[in-house]
């Protein structure tokens, strides 16, 4: 079968068109990449709050019942600071899984229910407050800090403890097996908690 003039040209014009087409294809490639990776980024990190009793909470028989106020959360910033991505090209905002309030609300009743302390939803000595604070920072560790403003009041409003409580929390990022925003945050809440927790029992009968 001989070929025209005519057909060689015509065929000649698709393969210029494939090529081109590919190459325009192979050129998008990384800006999609890219687009997928800023998405990502504006998407930021999601962590689970969680919270277990420090282990230096002493168990004791405890005369006094509490009622644990839920914390409201006064914090400036909603999320939780700032997270390496998942391809760790660069930081994205860290996101709370739940509500800080209520997480702080949650651990309090158990580091205290922890340490031998009843409690009742009504009851003359009322524990709560805000939550100022609640964030992290990666680096060389993950570093997060929570700061919260406790009171301790008896049923008459008479003021038995109020003040301004801060804990850090740091995981190194050799270590693995969990979260280490979430064990972060844990460690941090705890070092605070575990001061109120201290103070609790001096105020309290």
């Amino acid at each position: 079968m001989i070929l025209s003039e005519g057909d060689l040209s015509s065929r000649g014009m698709i393969r210029i068109r494939t090529l081109r087409t590919f190459r325009s294809r192979l050129c998008c490639a990384p800006l999609f990449l890219l687009a997928l990776l800023c998405g990502c980024a504006l998407l930021g990190r999601r962590v689970e709050l969680a919270y277990e009793p420090s282990r230096n909470a002493a168990r004791a028989e405890r005369k006094t019942v509490l009622s644990v106020v839920p914390f409201a959360d006064r914090r400036e910033e909603r999320g939780l600071g700032r997270a390496r991505s998942d391809f760790g090209f660069f930081r994205v905002p860290l996101l709370a899984g739940s509500g800080v309030g209520e997480w702080v609300t949650s651990a309090l009743s158990k580091e205290l229910e922890a340490s031998g302390y009843k409690l009742a939803p009504e009851s003359e000595w009322k524990l709560g407050g805000t939550v100022l604070a609640a964030a992290c920072e990666p680096g060389k560790r993950i570093v997060c800090r929570v700061k919260l403003n406790v009171g301790l009041r008896m049923k008459d409003g008479w003021k038995v403890l109020d003040r301004q409580y801060q804990g850090e929390g740091a995981r190194p990022p050799l270590f693995r097996g969990d979260d280490l925003y979430r064990l972060s945050l844990m460690d941090a809440l705890q070092d605070v908690l575990g001061q109120v927790r201290r103070d609790v029992e001096l105020a309290s009968p």
